[in-house]
């Protein structure tokens, strides 16, 4: 069988610069970069947006866009033709005739990798970030996947993957893979497959963490009743912190917008790289404000973000993942419709390897799952997606007035890099969450720990760090500082 060469997917480089006749010859070459992160972020809202409108569960929706599209925009390399075509039309503009469109991809998803790599290397701590991609094949001997070498080498140059083979019908291969996707998530992703099919030949995964630490934190706990997206009223903490934050209202919604904390030098380099947006919507219905909520609606708004000082309060809260998202027949249904790449007879995968017996090779489908919270001192996320690549079965700065706002219903949270305005995670922030007494009293140890006070009201008094009889304390105070209870000794 003849294969066509794997580096045609990337004569994009080439092509931008060859001089052609007529108006072909004027074409700007493309930048992989703003092209990319344009589409991830168009994609990922458009996802975001489907995936909320036919939800029947009535849980947070949660996505990370940024991962999808490393997994995804990684197996498009393994395409050709009308599939490359297809899996490219997610994330670049209708009608794009750009040659070798996976490997621009491939490029923008590389550059943007390494941005976040870099600001989380010169940040101190401040912001964690780590993406880890694996190619993994079945090894049975009636599936026998093989990696073409030359696919191989571009993942491990565009998306640092590593390479492996398990049998797929063996009983411990299953846990072994999500071992290995909980590893890369800080533990936060667990049981990202539920299951290995017999003609499952290939999976390519993406795992991806990051944590980041407020420049300016919450200081204040204080008991509090939610009101969610169904209109249910549940007790949660609220937090609350007074800040030079990014602000606007308009008819839709109404943004909050604060930073990671740079380095402790505070150097311009790592300044303002990564942001958590908290968008709410001004009548209060969620599902409105999502509809509205597009790729460009959101860079419109963001653009348009003012600094002020603002006393914000609102909820603590996490998302955790009960189970994988299934994409396939979301991606292949309006408005996506990318068909080919999952049907069993027409998908063109013959440039990321092949099984024994030659069967078509087609992706059967697309698993994703995200994690998210929100504490007084930061916000930490975490999503892996798995690419299920099967074979065919057949024989085989604003005033200084400070204004108060609180957020005490359903909102939507997105952490941005700022430079591309890139959404690395989107989540539907309407799962309030109530700090027990001994959580409340080992965040209030963990600030103390990193000089970042922190107290919390509750009905019973003030839980505070504290003294009592010469020792540091955390202890139930009353509203004047004495001390009733000590709940930690420090």
């Amino acid at each position: 069988m003849k294969i066509r060469n794997l580096a045609s997917n990337t004569a994009w480089l080439a092509a931008a610069v060859i001089a052609l006749p007529g108006a072909l010859s004027a074409q700007p070459r493309p930048d992989p970069t703003a092209i990319t992160t344009n589409g991830i972020r168009e994609m990922g809202f458009k996802l975001f947006q489907t995936l909320h409108e036919n939800d029947t569960t009535g849980d947070p929706i949660a996505i990370s866009p940024l991962s999808i599209a490393e997994a995804m925009t990684m197996v498009t390399l393994g395409s050709e033709k009308e599939t490359t075509d297809e899996l490219a039309s997610l994330y670049l503009p209708k009608g794009s005739t750009w040659p070798g469109k996976a490997g621009l991809l491939a490029a923008g998803v590389k550059n943007l990798r390494t941005q976040l790599l870099d600001f989380a290397a010169k940040s101190d701590g401040n912001f964690v970030y780590t993406s880890a991609n694996s190619l993994i094949g079945n090894s049975n001997p009636q599936i026998d996947f093989k990696y073409r070498p030359q696919f191989v080498q571009q993942a491990k140059d565009l998306y640092g993957a590593q390479v492996s083979a398990y049998d797929f019908q063996s009983p411990g291969t299953l846990k072994t893979i999500n071992d290995w996707v909980a590893s890369k998530t800080n533990d936060r992703i667990k049981d990202l497959i539920t299951e290995l099919n017999e003609d499952d030949s290939a999976i390519l995964i993406n795992a991806t963490f990051t944590k980041g630490k407020f420049a300016q934190h919450f200081s204040k706990m204080s008991e509090g009743e939610y009101t969610t997206a169904k209109g249910t009223k549940t007790p949660a903490t609220f937090l609350t912190k007074t800040e030079h934050m990014g602000y606007v209202k308009n008819a839709d919604a109404e943004i909050f917008s604060f930073k990671v904390e740079a380095d402790k030098n505070n150097r311009k380099a790592v300044r303002d790289q990564i942001a958590l947006d908290t968008i709410v919507p001004v009548s209060g219905d969620l599902k409105g404000l999502v509809k509205k909520l597009t790729g460009s609606n959101y860079a419109a708004w963001v653009a348009s973000l003012q600094t002020k000082e603002i006393e914000l309060t609102m909820p603590a809260g996490k998302v955790e993942p009960k189970g994988a998202v299934k994409l396939a027949k979301v991606l292949q249904d309006a408005p996506f419709n990318v068909q080919r790449p999952f049907s069993d007879e027409n998908a063109q995968f013959n440039l990321l390897g092949s099984v024994r017996g030659e069967a078509n090779l087609y992706i059967s489908e697309v698993l994703t799952k995200t994690f998210h919270e929100m504490t007084p001192f930061g916000f930490e996320a975490a999503a892996a997606t798995a690419i299920m690549v099967a074979r065919a079965t057949s024989a085989l700065p604003g005033g200084s007035s400070v204004e108060q706002h609180t957020i005490s219903g359903p909102s939507i949270q997105v952490v941005r890099h700022i430079p591309t305005g890139t959404p690395l995670f989107i989540t539907t922030y309407d799962a309030p969450k109530e700090y027990t007494e001994a959580e409340t009293v080992e965040l209030i140890a963990e600030g103390n720990k990193n000089v970042r006070y922190l107290y919390s009201e509750t009905k019973n008094g003030v839980i505070r760090v504290a003294y009592d009889n010469g020792k540091t304390v955390i202890a139930l105070t009353d509203p004047k500082g004495k001390v009733k209870k000590v709940l930690k000794t420090l």
